[in-house]
């Protein structure tokens, strides 16, 4: 019986070419058609969290890169090479059938639902370490001091339709940090020289915009940094040198769940996305 599910687990692959990439892409769909799961990989400028790290162990620095990924439970990583190495990750030697490591995902796929059910089931705060520790060598007004020089960092969406506006003002609402929405070349600079912005979405989609164009003038215009994030759609073809040359940080492929939008504005924000919305279980799509 063929898996239900809204949208293919994200693959990110560490260590493999782009001529093994294509290869893995061609059996996807027929794996799916099969019973399987469906999967998909990531363009290595999608800044979309991974479900699931497929890594050529055999590659040079592959497990230095491996390293700073940090899979965990939640987002396992699957290991592919010649030799076994002694870390704590599913392995399959190589060279290993296609239908073999598809068959290892599926069950990495498994594990990690295990692994979400655990964490739902405990309705503990699931958040990174460095955020549960508080100051322990700094006085109350030391650190409220600190506090006060945190950028503030607003977010801006450049986008005809405003419903990926107010899901971020929703998101960030705690936090008291200012959401603002342009639909037009002109709005959106104004808004990145007028006020303390941090995080620029566009969605490329927008009437009348040239987001690579856009991007560029945003980037180029002095003061403060600003990373400046791609919303594509289905139609959209990014052109990674253009991207680039304009100085976009990457892209991300609409709808997104709640749960990787939270997670985009825990990267890129000044300040940290509240953790009890943080852990929230994903309550929909946002488009």
């Amino acid at each position: 019986m063929t898996k239900s599910q809204a949208h293919p687990f994200a693959l990110r692959l560490i260590g493999y070419s782009e001529d093994e990439r294509a290869e893995l892409n061609r059996h996807f769909p027929v794996h799916h058609k099969l019973g399987g799961h469906a999967y998909q990989v990531l363009h290595e400028n999608n800044l979309q969290d991974p479900d699931l790290y497929l890594v050529n162990i055999d590659a040079p620095d592959a497990l230095a890169a491996l390293d700073r990924l940090r899979p965990a439970p939640l987002r396992p990583a699957m290991l592919v090479g010649a030799q076994p190495v002694d870390l704590p990750h599913a392995f399959l030697p190589a060279p290993v059938e296609p239908p073999r490591l598809l068959a290892g995902l599926d069950q990495l796929v498994a594990q990690r639902a295990e692994a979400w059910a655990r964490l739902d089931a405990s309705d503990k705060v699931s958040v990174p370490e460095r955020r549960r520790r508080l100051p322990t060598k700094l006085d109350e007004s030391a650190y409220a001091l600190l506090r006060k020089q945190q950028r503030e960092g607003g977010v801006l969406v450049v986008d005809g339709d405003g419903d990926f506006c107010q899901a971020i003002s929703r998101i960030v609402s705690a936090r008291r940090v200012r959401v603002d929405r342009a639909n037009d070349h002109r709005t959106a600079t104004l808004l990145c020289k007028q006020l303390d912005i941090a995080l620029v979405f566009i969605n490329t989609a927008t009437p009348g915009l040239d987001p690579y164009r856009l991007c560029e003038a945003i980037k180029t215009q002095g003061g403060h940094p600003i990373t400046v994030i791609f919303l594509t759609g289905r139609y959209f073809s990014y052109h990674a040198a253009w991207a680039q040359a304009a100085g976009c940080e990457g892209f991300v492929s609409k709808p997104l769940s709640e749960r990787q939008l939270v997670s985009l504005l825990e990267k890129f924000l000044p300040r940290p996305v509240p953790a009890v919305l943080a852990a929230e279980p994903g309550r929909g799509e946002v488009d």
